[in-house]
């Protein structure tokens, strides 16, 4: 009788014991939400569309146009995004015509997507003259460059450092190959490099905004709240602009006199670099 007690106590006692202590319990816990915010479904969140960049020919005829889509992934505490996609379009403005010249596609969670998703940048372009457009791989990379008037595969033109913003010359001779790092002045025709700047006062989370002057005799290139112009026959630096703390340069872009337009979150400038004036265009401030 004894023995089937103590038998019985010795079972219950059995029953009674967890199979998780509390660490371990919390543990399982973590690890259930680590796998639950990197496999949220990408797909289920708001749909989100873009207009990155257009670049029109000098007859106004051709239109470029690099349109961004995606979706909001449902990551918790995170804007994250998913599905991101990058579609080149070539539109003819006479026939009303659209053709679609590339697509890229990143499925799955993207995360922050900083070097996918990026308005304003100018990761397609138009060459004048020449029937030619240069883009950027898709999130940065080499340039691939296309023949308008051919249905055929890019020509890819490998560059040692990831491109990651792009302008061209007015003339289409020379166009400008941007990372967080500098950038670089190349030939469109041998793409050969002609002026190379690394300039860490111009480091910007992606890649300065650049752009050349109406005689292609110089080159701006902004980040942060500095720009910095070269000469690109002599690489020799012509002028530097600091504007104040938090102001960040979005855009550059050059007056027909060699004056420089500035824009920033807050405010629009025009930078006078013989004399190093600048002063506010009135009622462009945000």
């Amino acid at each position: 009788m004894q023995e089937d007690e103590s038998n019985q106590a010795s079972s219950d006692s059995k029953r009674a014991t967890p199979r998780f202590d509390v660490l371990q319990l919390l543990m399982f816990v973590a690890l259930v939400a680590v796998i639950v915010a990197f496999t949220q479904s990408e797909g289920c969140g708001k749909r989100i569309r873009l207009i990155e960049c257009v670049s029109v020919s000098d007859d106004g005829n051709t239109m470029l146009v690099s349109s961004l889509s995606g979706r909001y992934a449902n990551t918790p505490g995170k804007i994250y995004k998913a599905d991101v996609s990058r579609t080149i379009s070539l539109i003819n403005t006479q026939a009303r015509s659209v053709r679609s010249i590339h697509q890229d596609f990143r499925p799955g969670n993207c995360g922050p997507a900083q070097t996918l998703w990026w308005p304003g940048r100018t990761s397609a372009i138009l060459l004048p003259k020449k029937n030619r457009a240069l883009m950027q791989e898709f999130g940065g990379g080499d340039v691939l460059q296309f023949d308008l008037n051919e249905k055929q595969t890019a020509k890819r033109i490998a560059r040692a450092e990831p491109v990651l913003n792009l302008a061209v010359s007015r003339s289409g001779n020379l166009y400008a190959t941007c990372n967080h790092l500098g950038l670089s002045v190349c030939n469109t025709t041998t793409h050969q490099i002609k002026l190379h700047k690394s300039s860490p006062g111009l480091r910007n989370i992606n890649a300065p905004a650049a752009a050349f002057s109406s005689d292609d005799s110089m080159i701006a290139a902004a980040g942060h709240n500095q720009v910095v112009v070269w000469d690109v026959l002599t690489g020799k630096k012509i002028g530097e602009l600091a504007l104040a703390r938090g102001e960040d340069v979005y855009d550059v872009d050059f007056f027909p006199d060699n004056s420089l337009l500035v824009c920033t979150k807050l405010a629009a400038h025009r930078w006078r670099i013989g004399d190093n004036t600048v002063s506010e265009l009135s009622g462009l401030a945000s």
